[in-house]
Protein backbone atom coordinates (compact mmCIF):
# COMPACT_ATOMS: atom_id res chain seq x y z
CA UNK A 1 0.00 0.00 0.00
CA UNK A 2 1.26 3.50 -0.99
CA UNK A 3 0.77 6.64 0.80
CA UNK A 4 0.82 9.98 -1.33
CA UNK A 5 2.26 13.20 0.46
CA UNK A 6 3.76 16.28 -0.40
CA UNK A 7 7.43 17.24 0.96
CA UNK A 8 8.92 20.66 0.52
CA UNK A 9 12.34 20.66 -0.80
CA UNK A 10 15.05 23.04 -1.31
CA UNK A 11 15.34 23.39 -5.25
CA UNK A 12 19.38 22.99 -5.24
CA UNK A 13 18.72 20.00 -3.07
CA UNK A 14 15.72 18.56 -5.38
CA UNK A 15 17.82 19.13 -8.35
CA UNK A 16 20.54 17.33 -7.39
CA UNK A 17 18.32 14.80 -5.94
CA UNK A 18 17.09 14.16 -9.76
CA UNK A 19 20.19 14.34 -10.50
CA UNK A 20 21.12 11.00 -8.75
CA UNK A 21 17.83 9.27 -9.78
CA UNK A 22 19.05 10.09 -13.20
CA UNK A 23 22.32 8.94 -12.79
CA UNK A 24 21.37 5.48 -11.36
CA UNK A 25 18.53 4.52 -13.76
CA UNK A 26 15.88 4.99 -11.52
CA UNK A 27 12.73 6.85 -10.40
CA UNK A 28 12.81 9.86 -7.75
CA UNK A 29 10.16 7.71 -6.19
CA UNK A 30 12.63 4.82 -6.09
CA UNK A 31 15.47 7.16 -5.23
CA UNK A 32 13.87 9.00 -1.64
CA UNK A 33 12.25 5.47 -1.12
CA UNK A 34 15.67 3.94 -0.34
CA UNK A 35 16.75 7.20 1.45
CA UNK A 36 13.70 6.85 3.67
CA UNK A 37 14.40 3.39 4.43
CA UNK A 38 18.13 3.51 4.81
CA UNK A 39 17.31 6.38 7.37
CA UNK A 40 14.74 4.23 8.98
CA UNK A 41 16.93 1.45 9.34
CA UNK A 42 14.67 -0.96 7.16
CA UNK A 43 15.16 -3.16 3.57
CA UNK A 44 12.31 -2.20 2.29
CA UNK A 45 8.83 -4.31 1.68
CA UNK A 46 10.56 -6.23 -0.92
CA UNK A 47 13.81 -7.05 0.76
CA UNK A 48 15.42 -5.44 -2.20
CA UNK A 49 19.27 -4.07 -1.81
CA UNK A 50 20.31 -1.39 -3.54
CA UNK A 51 22.31 -1.72 -6.39
CA UNK A 52 25.91 -2.88 -6.19
CA UNK A 53 28.97 -0.65 -7.17
CA UNK A 54 30.37 -2.63 -10.22
CA UNK A 55 34.09 -2.69 -10.73
CA UNK A 56 35.68 -1.10 -13.93
CA UNK A 57 36.32 -2.01 -16.68
CA UNK A 58 33.22 -4.23 -17.72
CA UNK A 59 34.46 -5.34 -20.60
CA UNK A 60 37.97 -7.52 -20.27
CA UNK A 61 39.95 -6.85 -23.47
CA UNK A 62 41.35 -9.90 -25.24
CA UNK A 63 43.50 -9.37 -28.11
CA UNK A 64 43.40 -7.16 -31.05
CA UNK A 65 44.17 -3.62 -31.24
CA UNK A 66 43.94 -1.38 -28.10
CA UNK A 67 42.40 2.07 -28.78
CA UNK A 68 44.74 4.62 -26.82
CA UNK A 69 42.98 7.85 -25.73
CA UNK A 70 44.94 10.37 -23.58
CA UNK A 71 43.52 13.91 -22.17
CA UNK A 72 44.57 15.80 -25.58
CA UNK A 73 42.63 13.44 -28.21
CA UNK A 74 39.46 13.67 -25.36
CA UNK A 75 39.61 17.12 -24.97
CA UNK A 76 39.97 17.66 -29.19
CA UNK A 77 36.86 15.59 -29.84
CA UNK A 78 34.76 17.66 -27.13
CA UNK A 79 36.09 21.02 -29.03
CA UNK A 80 35.20 19.18 -32.37
CA UNK A 81 31.72 18.40 -31.27
CA UNK A 82 31.11 21.95 -30.22
CA UNK A 83 31.90 23.20 -33.03
CA UNK A 84 29.37 21.11 -34.63
CA UNK A 85 26.81 21.52 -32.81
CA UNK A 86 27.47 25.13 -32.84
CA UNK A 87 27.68 24.92 -36.33
CA UNK A 88 24.07 23.19 -36.74
CA UNK A 89 22.29 25.69 -34.66
CA UNK A 90 22.77 28.44 -36.93
CA UNK A 91 20.86 26.37 -39.61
Amino acid sequence: MLTRTTVDIPSPLFRELKARAAEQGETLRVLLTRAIEAELGHRGATGAKPPARVKLPLIRHKGGPKLRITNETIAQSEEDEDLYRYKRSLR
